[in-house]
């Protein structure tokens, strides 16, 4: 996807600790771009984000009706 130079000129510049993970992020890369090729990752990262932010906002509603129900149940 990227070319074996370009690769391999990435990953020279990579503390060796740290060669591994780059390989494995720019795999993923790789495996997005060949999904989505305009997008690549970012299309699924855009995704995941909307998902979290989804389920964020029902817990947030979900905490914010509690208060009201225990102020009605003293209430009454």
């Amino acid at each position: 996807m990227f070319g074996a130079c370009n690769v391999s000129n990435l990953l020279y510049r990579v503390p060796v600790p740290r060669r591994g993970n780059a390989a494995e992020t720019i795999c993923f890369e790789a495996q997005a771009r060949l999904t989505d090729p305009i997008y690549g990752c970012v299309a699924s990262l855009h995704t995941e984000l909307s998902v979290v932010q989804m389920h964020l906002l029902s817990r947030r509603v979900a905490t914010d009706n509690i208060p009201r129900c225990s102020q009605q149940q003293q209430q009454q």
